[in-house]
């Protein structure tokens, strides 16, 4: 999803989780309207409720499975 707002990110280490870090100098209209678009689906939208569950389930907390989203 972020393609579409061109998010910049870098990598991160933080302990044993390699993940993705999003650069804060973005556009703050883009990405707020990227966190309301991901947090709209995880209501009403069965197929990424799954998937929240699926990643809950592998310990996963819900700000690392909305950035996942986001990605």
């Amino acid at each position: 999803m972020s393609r579409a707002v061109t998010e910049t990110v870098t990598a991160v280490l933080d302990g044993l989780m390699g993940r993705m870090k999003p650069i804060r100098g973005g556009d703050r209209q883009a990405n707020a309207a990227l966190h309301r678009m991901v947090q709209t689906l995880l209501r009403v939208d069965p197929c990424i409720q799954d998937y929240y569950e699926r990643r809950t389930r592998e310990g996963k907390t819900r700000r690392e499975i909305v950035r996942c989203r986001k990605h």
